[in-house]
């Protein structure tokens, strides 16, 4: 056996090995490279639809999660998935994915933050619950689109009720203050107003506001200033005579007051100044000290002792007397009264007094119409310019200090007239 023989013989198991082997390999690769093959055709395309874009995806998934979690993507509670999470895979499928995040809404100084999908103002705001009015000031435009800081101030407009002098306006306003409110308004304060609220209290809906106009005004008054009466004794009149020496008269003087007014109404008034432009006149009368001659009082004393038991007789007999026109000094009494005059045949009169004399018959005495709470009937009087007389009778115009005196003719009660006496009850 040759050299080349033998060597062929020792090498041929080691090549059958190394073609055995060759073959096993090439067998696996070609296994492998059928398996990615049918891997790949088994696939199913489907449109992937993120908020970068769109993109188509071939996969084994059978459902819509374990596709997106394929995808590494995490749905979180507050995105948004069409088909929903459950759904079978479907060849030519389109799966929308809208991840939600995080927008900032300042609402009237309150901070609030919601997760959203939404990317226009408008479509957020509305999400939110949140309605926007003509009036209402928002840092981005409703038809805008979220910007890159993802936070949208609002300042919502508040319906407030302003009240001026009695007259209510509504109007609606995104100012925060009362002070900027009346700004906004137009409506300026004077020094003295007031306003219900601080002027930097703020503003809340349906707040009413009340401006109260004050003003201070200055007035000037004239009043009077009543005269005093000084009294002094008069040695040479008769007790119970009077003589006036110097007549009063009022004077005048001038009050200037301070007037504070709200909304036009008098609300204080005070004197700032007063001033005597005219001094009143002191009015000073003599009084009578000087006593009559008794022969007067043993005269009226005669009287007083008359006992008749027949009135008329008894006033007939007074009456002669009371032409003595003395004026009597003592008295139980003294009034001044308005007197005026009456006759027996007045219309309306009987002729006969309360008290029954017959004064159409006696016309020598004298009797005057009294009122019986002031001068009780039956009284002796005396009356300045009549002389003595009886309160024998009554009137309907007869009240508190006024009295009739009886004259027997017209002519006498017209020249009487009305005028102030003097009375005295004895």
């Amino acid at each position: 056996m040759s050299n080349d023989n033998l060597i062929e013989q020792l090498l041929s198991p080691r090549r059958k090995a190394k073609r055995k082997l060759a073959i096993g390999i090439v067998s696996a690769l070609l296994l492998l490279v059928i398996g990615v093959i049918l891997f790949q055709i088994t696939k199913v395309d489907v449109k992937l639809v993120t908020n970068e874009g769109e993109r188509i995806v071939s996969t084994h998934a059978n459902t819509v999660e374990r596709l997106l979690g394929k995808q590494k993507i995490d749905v979180s509670k507050h995105d948004k998935v069409s088909p929903s999470l459950d759904t079978k895979i479907e060849k030519g499928m389109t799966i929308q994915w809208q991840q939600a995040k995080p927008v900032k809404i300042n609402l009237n100084g309150e901070m609030l933050s919601i997760w959203t999908t939404k990317t226009a103002v408008r479509d957020i705001l509305q999400e939110a619950n949140i309605d926007v009015s003509d009036n209402d000031k928002l840092s981005l435009p409703l038809d805008s689109e979220i910007d890159k800081n993802r936070e949208i101030d609002i300042l919502q407009a508040f319906d407030v009720a302003i009240i001026e002098q009695g007259e209510r306006r509504n109007v609606r306003s995104t100012v925060t203050s009362v002070s900027n409110l009346l700004k906004e308004q137009g409506v300026t304060l004077g020094e003295l107003d007031k306003v219900n609220y601080r002027l930097d209290s703020k503003i809340h809906a349906n707040m009413k506001i009340e401006i109260i106009r004050v003003e201070k005004v200055t007035k000037v008054v004239e009043e009077t200033l009543s005269y005093s009466t000084e009294k002094q004794r008069g040695l040479s009149l008769l007790k119970g005579e009077r003589e006036l020496i110097t007549k009063g008269k009022n004077g005048q003087k001038k009050i200037t007051y301070e007037i504070v007014k709200e909304n036009g109404k008098p609300v204080v008034k005070y004197m700032v100044s007063e001033e005597v432009t005219k001094e009143p006149v002191t009015e000073v009368i003599l009084i009578g000290t000087k006593v009559p001659e008794p022969v007067v009082a043993a005269a009226e004393e005669s009287i007083i002792r008359a006992n008749s038991n027949d009135l008329e007789d008894s006033l007939s007999n007074y009456s002669s007397y009371i032409k003595v026109e003395i004026e009597p000094t003592a008295s139980k009494k003294e009034l001044v009264v308005e007197a005026t005059a009456y006759t027996p045949f007045c219309t309306g009169c009987s002729g006969t007094t309360k008290m029954g004399i017959n004064v159409r018959l006696n016309t020598n005495i004298k009797v005057i119409a009294v009122d019986p709470t002031v001068i009780p009937l039956g009284s002796r009087v005396w009356v300045e310019g009549y002389g003595f007389a009886i309160a024998g009778d009554i009137g309907s115009d007869i009240k508190n200090n006024r009295i009739d005196v009886l004259v027997h003719s017209n002519t006498e009660a017209f020249k009487w007239g009305r005028k102030q006496v003097r009375l005295k009850i004895l």
